[in-house]
């Protein structure tokens, strides 16, 4: 005859595993169960390649929450989308009181801030596995374009530097700037080979080989010039005879000036002079 289970044990095993279930989503789970968080959705222009479910979403650095899923959306004109949604709050997003700030309040300040300009881009985690993040940040010149159907809450999204700068760089006219790099290239190379150019260096060796002469020249010449310079410079010492006689010639060049201006002058009071010669009258 079979026992019966007692109904205490079964109470106690059921129990425990409820205990069992419960602490492993605490653990394995990351507390997600008991986290206060709000669900918001994100629409990407930019590709999401790199982008996972658990992938940070921050505030200008600090982690305020994660993605959670990522779907493609397909409507009747064949439109294809790409929701991202994600989980903000979760006890890492705080009042200045230092209170978690609770989801309702939450609903009610995030309409505000994407007024004020609070828009989600994707950035580079990681820069060798490629792993992206979502980064909330304000950008109040930057319109808020939303494409969801409103029944989760949307934070409007722009493109990321790096989108922009892909964008940037494929409207650049690359077979343009291609074919003239090439054309510069060939020029040079036609340049480089050409009879003119070594007729040039051919001239120009010749030349530097003159100049090489003439200052070989001038270098043998110097010692005879400086010594004759110190000659010169000698004769016209203070106290050598040529510095005294060259005084005396210049004192009567002096004279004889001052001489021919008076006889300039005094043509000019009376021009008839050089008529009648120089009266005793006159002074």
């Amino acid at each position: 005859m079979s026992r019966q289970a007692s109904p205490a044990a079964i109470g106690a095993f059921v129990l425990g595993a409820i205990a069992l279930v419960v602490g492993g989503l605490v653990v394995f789970g990351g507390g997600l169960l008991f986290r206060d968080t709000s669900t918001y959705v994100m629409y990407f222009d930019d590709s999401v390649t790199g982008l996972s479910p658990g992938a940070d979403v921050t505030f200008r650095g600090v982690k305020v929450g994660e993605v959670t899923r990522i779907i493609a959306t397909i409507d009747e004109q064949l439109d294809i989308d790409i929701p991202v949604f994600v989980e903000i709050g979760g006890g890492v997003l705080e009042q200045r009181s230092g209170d978690p700030a609770e989801a309702s309040q939450r609903g009610r300040v995030m309409p505000i801030l994407i007024k004020r300009g609070l828009r989600a881009q994707l950035g580079l985690q990681s820069l060798v596995t490629g792993q992206l993040h979502v980064a909330l940040d304000f950008h109040p010149d930057r319109p808020a374009e939303f494409r969801g159907d409103g029944r989760v809450p949307e934070i409007p999204t722009i493109a990321s530097p790096l989108s922009e700068i892909r964008e940037r760089f494929q409207e650049l006219p690359l077979k343009d700037i291609a074919a003239e790099a090439l054309g510069v290239l060939r020029s040079i190379e036609r340049f480089v080979g050409s009879e003119e150019l070594t007729s040039s260096l051919r001239n120009l060796d010749g030349t530097l080989l003159a100049m090489r002469r003439v200052a070989e020249t001038l270098e043998a010449q110097l010692p005879p010039l400086s010594e004759s310079a110190n000659d010169a410079f000698s004769a016209l010492s203070e106290d050598s005879p040529t510095r005294y006689a060259l005084d005396d010639a210049l004192v009567e060049v002096a004279a004889a000036a001052r001489a021919v201006r008076a006889l300039a002058d005094y043509l000019e009071r009376h021009p008839e002079s050089l008529l009648s010669g120089k009266s005793e009258e006159t002074p």
